[in-house]
Protein backbone atom coordinates (compact mmCIF):
# COMPACT_ATOMS: atom_id res chain seq x y z
CA UNK A 1 0.00 0.00 0.00
CA UNK A 2 2.92 2.37 0.83
CA UNK A 3 4.52 1.62 -2.47
CA UNK A 4 1.24 2.48 -4.19
CA UNK A 5 1.11 6.01 -2.80
CA UNK A 6 4.86 6.69 -2.61
CA UNK A 7 5.08 8.55 -5.92
CA UNK A 8 2.12 10.82 -5.13
CA UNK A 9 3.53 11.76 -1.71
CA UNK A 10 6.90 12.66 -3.17
CA UNK A 11 5.24 14.84 -5.82
CA UNK A 12 3.18 16.71 -3.20
CA UNK A 13 6.20 17.23 -0.97
CA UNK A 14 8.20 18.65 -3.89
CA UNK A 15 5.43 21.12 -4.81
CA UNK A 16 5.12 22.26 -1.17
CA UNK A 17 8.84 22.98 -0.99
CA UNK A 18 8.81 24.96 -4.26
CA UNK A 19 5.94 27.14 -3.04
CA UNK A 20 7.85 27.86 0.16
CA UNK A 21 11.06 28.77 -1.71
CA UNK A 22 9.31 31.09 -4.16
CA UNK A 23 7.29 32.78 -1.41
CA UNK A 24 10.30 33.33 0.79
CA UNK A 25 12.32 34.66 -2.15
CA UNK A 26 9.55 37.05 -3.12
CA UNK A 27 9.18 38.23 0.46
CA UNK A 28 12.92 38.84 0.75
CA UNK A 29 13.10 40.68 -2.56
CA UNK A 30 10.10 42.81 -1.66
CA UNK A 31 11.52 43.76 1.73
CA UNK A 32 14.94 44.49 0.24
CA UNK A 33 13.43 46.67 -2.46
CA UNK A 34 11.36 48.61 0.07
CA UNK A 35 14.37 49.20 2.28
CA UNK A 36 16.38 50.33 -0.75
CA UNK A 37 13.63 52.73 -1.83
CA UNK A 38 13.44 54.13 1.71
CA UNK A 39 17.19 54.66 1.72
CA UNK A 40 17.01 56.42 -1.66
CA UNK A 41 14.24 58.63 -0.37
CA UNK A 42 16.31 59.62 2.67
CA UNK A 43 19.32 60.31 0.45
CA UNK A 44 17.16 62.44 -1.86
CA UNK A 45 15.80 64.37 1.12
CA UNK A 46 19.37 64.96 2.32
CA UNK A 47 20.31 66.20 -1.17
CA UNK A 48 17.41 68.65 -1.08
CA UNK A 49 18.53 69.93 2.31
CA UNK A 50 22.11 70.19 1.03
CA UNK A 51 20.91 72.07 -2.05
CA UNK A 52 18.96 74.51 0.12
CA UNK A 53 21.99 75.20 2.25
CA UNK A 54 24.06 75.77 -0.89
CA UNK A 55 21.62 78.37 -2.13
CA UNK A 56 21.61 80.01 1.28
CA UNK A 57 25.39 80.58 1.27
CA UNK A 58 26.20 80.82 -2.44
CA UNK A 59 25.88 84.65 -2.48
CA UNK A 60 28.30 85.12 0.43
CA UNK A 61 31.97 85.92 0.05
CA UNK A 62 34.36 83.80 2.07
CA UNK A 63 37.30 85.74 3.51
CA UNK A 64 39.15 83.52 6.00
CA UNK A 65 40.44 84.77 9.32
CA UNK A 66 43.94 83.55 8.48
CA UNK A 67 44.01 85.93 5.53
CA UNK A 68 42.40 88.91 7.29
CA UNK A 69 45.03 88.75 10.04
CA UNK A 70 47.84 89.31 7.53
CA UNK A 71 46.39 92.47 5.94
CA UNK A 72 44.96 95.82 7.03
CA UNK A 73 41.51 94.51 7.85
CA UNK A 74 38.95 95.66 10.43
CA UNK A 75 35.25 95.45 11.18
CA UNK A 76 33.03 98.20 12.57
CA UNK A 77 29.40 98.85 13.45
CA UNK A 78 27.21 101.09 11.33
CA UNK A 79 26.09 103.61 13.94
CA UNK A 80 24.22 106.85 14.40
CA UNK A 81 26.58 109.78 15.07
CA UNK A 82 26.24 113.60 15.06
CA UNK A 83 26.64 114.57 11.43
CA UNK A 84 25.50 118.01 10.26
CA UNK A 85 26.11 120.08 7.16
CA UNK A 86 29.40 119.62 5.28
CA UNK A 87 31.25 122.23 3.21
CA UNK A 88 33.99 120.81 1.01
CA UNK A 89 36.77 123.18 -0.05
CA UNK A 90 40.49 123.51 -0.73
CA UNK A 91 42.73 125.31 1.77
CA UNK A 92 46.11 126.96 1.27
CA UNK A 93 48.79 126.10 3.83
CA UNK A 94 50.46 129.25 5.14
CA UNK A 95 52.99 129.89 7.93
CA UNK A 96 51.50 131.45 11.04
CA UNK A 97 52.60 134.86 12.29
CA UNK A 98 55.99 134.75 13.99
CA UNK A 99 57.03 131.44 12.45
CA UNK A 100 58.89 133.08 9.55
CA UNK A 101 61.54 135.80 9.52
CA UNK A 102 63.20 137.51 6.58
CA UNK A 103 66.80 138.62 7.17
CA UNK A 104 67.64 141.72 5.13
CA UNK A 105 70.89 143.42 4.18
CA UNK A 106 71.59 146.27 6.59
CA UNK A 107 73.91 147.95 4.14
CA UNK A 108 74.51 148.01 0.41
CA UNK A 109 77.33 145.82 -0.82
CA UNK A 110 78.46 142.40 -2.00
CA UNK A 111 76.79 139.35 -0.39
CA UNK A 112 78.93 136.49 0.90
CA UNK A 113 76.84 133.47 1.90
CA UNK A 114 78.09 131.40 4.85
CA UNK A 115 79.21 128.21 3.11
CA UNK A 116 76.60 125.43 3.20
CA UNK A 117 74.59 127.09 5.97
CA UNK A 118 72.53 129.29 3.64
CA UNK A 119 70.95 126.38 1.72
CA UNK A 120 67.24 125.71 1.34
CA UNK A 121 66.08 123.27 4.02
CA UNK A 122 69.22 123.61 6.14
CA UNK A 123 68.61 123.72 9.88
CA UNK A 124 69.78 126.84 11.72
CA UNK A 125 70.04 128.00 15.33
CA UNK A 126 69.17 131.37 16.76
CA UNK A 127 72.11 133.79 16.44
CA UNK A 128 73.81 131.74 13.73
CA UNK A 129 75.45 133.82 10.97
CA UNK A 130 74.12 133.02 7.50
CA UNK A 131 75.74 135.71 5.35
CA UNK A 132 77.72 138.93 5.36
CA UNK A 133 77.57 142.05 3.20
CA UNK A 134 80.91 143.63 2.30
CA UNK A 135 80.52 147.36 1.79
CA UNK A 136 84.14 148.41 2.37
CA UNK A 137 85.06 148.43 -1.32
CA UNK A 138 82.01 150.40 -2.46
CA UNK A 139 82.64 153.91 -3.75
CA UNK A 140 79.18 155.07 -2.73
CA UNK A 141 77.91 154.49 0.77
CA UNK A 142 81.27 153.10 1.81
CA UNK A 143 80.70 151.40 5.12
CA UNK A 144 84.20 152.02 6.41
CA UNK A 145 83.75 155.73 5.79
CA UNK A 146 80.43 155.64 7.64
CA UNK A 147 82.06 153.97 10.63
CA UNK A 148 84.77 156.62 10.73
CA UNK A 149 82.19 159.38 10.44
CA UNK A 150 80.19 157.87 13.27
CA UNK A 151 83.35 157.60 15.39
CA UNK A 152 84.20 161.22 14.71
CA UNK A 153 80.69 162.39 15.61
CA UNK A 154 80.80 160.30 18.76
CA UNK A 155 84.11 161.87 19.88
CA UNK A 156 82.83 165.40 19.18
CA UNK A 157 79.57 164.85 21.07
CA UNK A 158 81.45 163.31 23.98
CA UNK A 159 83.78 166.29 24.36
CA UNK A 160 80.90 168.75 24.15
CA UNK A 161 78.98 166.81 26.76
CA UNK A 162 81.96 166.73 29.14
CA UNK A 163 82.63 170.43 28.60
CA UNK A 164 79.07 171.49 29.37
CA UNK A 165 78.96 169.15 32.33
CA UNK A 166 81.91 171.05 33.85
CA UNK A 167 80.40 174.41 32.99
CA UNK A 168 77.13 173.42 34.63
CA UNK A 169 78.95 172.99 37.92
CA UNK A 170 80.20 176.61 37.60
CA UNK A 171 76.72 177.68 36.56
CA UNK A 172 78.09 178.96 33.25
CA UNK A 173 75.43 177.10 31.16
CA UNK A 174 71.78 176.44 31.71
CA UNK A 175 70.33 173.05 32.59
CA UNK A 176 68.63 172.97 29.18
CA UNK A 177 71.92 173.41 27.27
CA UNK A 178 73.49 170.62 29.29
CA UNK A 179 70.59 168.21 28.63
CA UNK A 180 70.76 168.87 24.87
CA UNK A 181 74.50 168.13 24.87
CA UNK A 182 73.86 164.93 26.83
CA UNK A 183 71.16 163.75 24.37
CA UNK A 184 73.47 164.41 21.38
CA UNK A 185 76.22 162.41 23.04
CA UNK A 186 74.02 159.42 23.84
CA UNK A 187 72.64 159.34 20.29
CA UNK A 188 76.12 159.50 18.74
CA UNK A 189 77.35 156.76 21.07
CA UNK A 190 74.45 154.47 20.20
CA UNK A 191 74.98 154.88 16.46
CA UNK A 192 78.72 154.36 16.70
CA UNK A 193 78.42 151.21 18.83
CA UNK A 194 75.85 149.75 16.43
CA UNK A 195 78.13 150.32 13.45
CA UNK A 196 81.14 148.86 15.21
CA UNK A 197 79.20 145.76 16.29
CA UNK A 198 77.32 145.09 13.08
CA UNK A 199 79.84 146.29 10.54
CA UNK A 200 83.20 145.19 11.82
CA UNK A 201 85.87 145.57 9.16
CA UNK A 202 83.38 147.19 6.79
CA UNK A 203 81.12 144.13 6.70
CA UNK A 204 77.59 143.61 8.01
CA UNK A 205 76.57 140.19 9.34
CA UNK A 206 73.19 138.54 8.78
CA UNK A 207 72.24 136.29 11.72
CA UNK A 208 69.14 134.16 12.25
CA UNK A 209 66.74 135.63 14.83
CA UNK A 210 65.04 132.23 15.40
CA UNK A 211 65.86 128.54 15.33
CA UNK A 212 64.37 126.65 12.41
CA UNK A 213 65.44 126.02 8.84
CA UNK A 214 66.34 128.04 5.78
CA UNK A 215 63.19 128.37 3.73
CA UNK A 216 64.55 130.48 0.89
CA UNK A 217 67.72 132.23 -0.26
CA UNK A 218 66.89 135.31 -2.32
CA UNK A 219 70.34 136.14 -3.75
CA UNK A 220 73.37 134.37 -5.18
CA UNK A 221 76.77 134.40 -3.61
CA UNK A 222 78.74 137.46 -4.70
CA UNK A 223 75.65 139.40 -5.82
CA UNK A 224 75.26 143.12 -5.04
CA UNK A 225 72.31 144.08 -2.82
CA UNK A 226 70.84 147.33 -1.64
CA UNK A 227 70.35 148.05 2.02
CA UNK A 228 67.00 146.59 3.14
CA UNK A 229 66.87 143.94 0.41
CA UNK A 230 65.82 140.40 1.56
CA UNK A 231 68.69 137.91 1.57
CA UNK A 232 67.58 134.80 3.52
CA UNK A 233 64.21 133.65 4.89
CA UNK A 234 64.14 131.42 7.98
CA UNK A 235 61.05 129.48 9.12
CA UNK A 236 59.98 127.22 11.95
CA UNK A 237 56.61 125.89 10.71
CA UNK A 238 55.57 124.91 14.22
CA UNK A 239 52.10 126.30 13.57
CA UNK A 240 50.33 126.79 10.28
CA UNK A 241 47.36 128.72 8.95
CA UNK A 242 44.89 126.96 6.65
CA UNK A 243 43.13 129.54 4.50
CA UNK A 244 39.92 128.72 2.66
CA UNK A 245 38.13 131.05 0.26
CA UNK A 246 34.38 130.41 0.37
CA UNK A 247 31.36 131.76 -1.41
CA UNK A 248 29.39 134.21 0.78
CA UNK A 249 26.28 131.99 0.51
CA UNK A 250 28.12 129.25 2.44
CA UNK A 251 29.13 131.49 5.34
CA UNK A 252 25.77 131.38 7.23
CA UNK A 253 26.11 127.60 7.48
CA UNK A 254 29.45 127.99 9.27
CA UNK A 255 28.14 129.82 12.34
CA UNK A 256 28.10 126.58 14.30
CA UNK A 257 31.29 124.84 13.15
CA UNK A 258 31.70 121.54 14.98
CA UNK A 259 34.89 120.33 13.33
CA UNK A 260 36.82 119.78 10.14
CA UNK A 261 38.67 117.00 8.36
CA UNK A 262 41.82 117.41 6.27
CA UNK A 263 42.90 115.19 3.41
CA UNK A 264 46.37 115.44 1.92
CA UNK A 265 46.10 114.84 -1.87
CA UNK A 266 49.79 113.89 -1.95
CA UNK A 267 49.40 110.67 0.04
CA UNK A 268 45.66 110.41 0.76
CA UNK A 269 46.22 110.67 4.54
CA UNK A 270 43.21 111.99 6.50
CA UNK A 271 43.40 114.02 9.73
CA UNK A 272 40.76 115.61 11.91
CA UNK A 273 41.17 119.18 13.10
CA UNK A 274 41.24 117.94 16.69
CA UNK A 275 44.06 115.48 15.87
CA UNK A 276 46.26 118.47 14.96
CA UNK A 277 45.21 120.63 17.89
CA UNK A 278 43.53 122.96 15.43
CA UNK A 279 40.92 125.66 15.84
CA UNK A 280 39.00 128.25 13.86
CA UNK A 281 40.87 131.57 13.85
CA UNK A 282 38.57 133.85 11.90
CA UNK A 283 35.77 134.16 9.37
CA UNK A 284 36.14 137.16 7.08
CA UNK A 285 33.66 140.01 7.32
CA UNK A 286 33.95 141.05 3.69
CA UNK A 287 34.86 139.89 0.20
CA UNK A 288 37.30 141.23 -2.36
CA UNK A 289 35.74 143.09 -5.28
CA UNK A 290 37.75 141.22 -7.90
CA UNK A 291 37.35 137.85 -6.17
CA UNK A 292 34.04 137.83 -4.25
CA UNK A 293 35.06 135.17 -1.76
CA UNK A 294 35.22 135.28 2.03
CA UNK A 295 38.38 134.01 3.79
CA UNK A 296 38.01 131.42 6.55
CA UNK A 297 41.21 130.72 8.49
CA UNK A 298 42.09 127.77 10.74
CA UNK A 299 45.28 127.21 12.71
CA UNK A 300 46.91 123.80 13.33
CA UNK A 301 50.09 122.47 14.88
CA UNK A 302 52.35 121.18 12.13
CA UNK A 303 52.91 117.72 13.59
CA UNK A 304 52.61 115.96 10.21
CA UNK A 305 54.98 118.15 8.15
CA UNK A 306 52.54 120.03 5.95
CA UNK A 307 54.41 122.22 3.48
CA UNK A 308 53.49 125.94 3.29
CA UNK A 309 52.38 126.93 -0.18
CA UNK A 310 50.62 123.62 -0.87
CA UNK A 311 46.89 122.86 -0.90
CA UNK A 312 44.88 120.44 1.23
CA UNK A 313 41.32 119.21 0.87
CA UNK A 314 39.09 120.22 3.79
CA UNK A 315 35.61 119.17 4.91
CA UNK A 316 34.12 121.73 7.32
CA UNK A 317 31.22 120.38 9.38
CA UNK A 318 28.56 122.35 11.23
CA UNK A 319 25.53 121.25 13.24
CA UNK A 320 25.04 117.89 14.92
CA UNK A 321 22.02 116.13 13.41
CA UNK A 322 22.36 112.34 13.96
CA UNK A 323 22.95 110.23 10.87
CA UNK A 324 23.83 106.62 10.09
CA UNK A 325 27.45 106.58 8.95
CA UNK A 326 30.23 104.19 7.98
CA UNK A 327 33.95 104.87 7.39
CA UNK A 328 34.85 106.09 3.91
CA UNK A 329 37.22 103.12 3.61
CA UNK A 330 34.24 100.74 3.92
CA UNK A 331 32.75 101.85 0.58
CA UNK A 332 33.73 100.38 -2.78
CA UNK A 333 32.58 101.61 -6.19
CA UNK A 334 31.59 99.38 -9.06
CA UNK A 335 30.12 100.55 -12.37
CA UNK A 336 28.87 103.79 -10.83
CA UNK A 337 27.19 102.05 -7.87
CA UNK A 338 28.43 101.87 -4.29
CA UNK A 339 28.63 98.84 -2.02
CA UNK A 340 29.65 97.77 1.46
CA UNK A 341 30.33 94.27 2.77
CA UNK A 342 28.13 93.24 5.69
CA UNK A 343 29.15 90.38 7.97
CA UNK A 344 26.54 87.62 7.64
CA UNK A 345 28.44 85.08 9.71
CA UNK A 346 32.07 84.69 10.80
CA UNK A 347 34.37 84.88 7.76
CA UNK A 348 31.39 85.33 5.40
CA UNK A 349 30.30 88.68 3.98
CA UNK A 350 27.36 89.90 1.96
CA UNK A 351 27.87 92.49 -0.75
CA UNK A 352 25.24 95.16 -0.11
CA UNK A 353 24.43 98.12 -2.41
CA UNK A 354 24.01 101.42 -0.54
CA UNK A 355 22.85 104.97 -1.23
CA UNK A 356 25.29 107.62 -0.03
CA UNK A 357 24.72 111.01 1.51
CA UNK A 358 27.29 113.57 2.64
CA UNK A 359 30.89 112.81 3.56
CA UNK A 360 33.32 114.59 5.87
CA UNK A 361 36.35 112.82 4.47
CA UNK A 362 36.42 110.23 7.27
CA UNK A 363 32.84 109.01 7.44
CA UNK A 364 30.03 108.89 4.91
CA UNK A 365 26.31 109.16 5.52
CA UNK A 366 24.30 106.05 4.52
CA UNK A 367 20.79 106.76 3.27
CA UNK A 368 19.78 103.15 2.57
CA UNK A 369 21.19 99.64 2.30
CA UNK A 370 22.54 99.18 5.83
CA UNK A 371 20.82 99.12 9.21
CA UNK A 372 22.09 100.55 12.45
CA UNK A 373 24.16 98.04 14.40
CA UNK A 374 25.10 95.85 11.43
CA UNK A 375 28.76 94.89 11.25
CA UNK A 376 30.53 96.01 8.10
CA UNK A 377 34.07 95.69 6.73
CA UNK A 378 35.64 99.04 7.71
CA UNK A 379 39.14 98.35 6.41
CA UNK A 380 40.06 95.94 3.64
CA UNK A 381 36.81 96.19 1.69
CA UNK A 382 38.77 96.23 -1.57
CA UNK A 383 40.42 92.95 -0.60
CA UNK A 384 37.04 91.33 0.00
CA UNK A 385 35.93 92.61 -3.40
CA UNK A 386 39.01 91.02 -4.98
CA UNK A 387 38.22 87.76 -3.20
CA UNK A 388 34.80 87.82 -4.85
CA UNK A 389 36.25 88.62 -8.26
CA UNK A 390 38.83 85.83 -8.04
CA UNK A 391 36.05 83.23 -8.16
CA UNK A 392 37.68 81.18 -5.42
CA UNK A 393 34.56 80.99 -3.35
CA UNK A 394 33.71 78.07 -1.06
CA UNK A 395 30.00 78.14 -0.27
CA UNK A 396 30.38 75.42 2.40
CA UNK A 397 33.59 76.58 4.03
CA UNK A 398 33.16 76.37 7.79
CA UNK A 399 29.83 74.48 7.42
CA UNK A 400 29.51 71.21 9.31
CA UNK A 401 26.92 68.61 8.20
Amino acid sequence: MYAKYKGALLTALYLTMMVCVVGCKHSHEHNHTHEHEQHDHEAEQHDHEHEGESKEHSNLIFFPKEQSETVDFALAKAEMVPFGEVVRTMVLVEPSNGDERVIVARASGIVHLAGDKAVDGKGVKVGESLFSVDAAAMADNNLSVKVKEAESEYNRAKKEYERKEAMLKERLVTEGDFQRAKADYEQAASGYEALKKGFAGGKSSGVSPISGFVKRVYVRNGEYVEAGAPVVEVAQNRNLYLRAELSPRKIPGLKNITGATLKNPADGAVYSLSDLGGSLVSVGKGADVETPLVPVVFQVANTVDFIPGTFLEMYITSGDSPSLTVPVSAIVEEMGSYFVFVEAMPEHYEKRQVSLGKSDGKNTQILSGVKEGETIVAKGAVLVKLAQASGKLDAHAGHVH
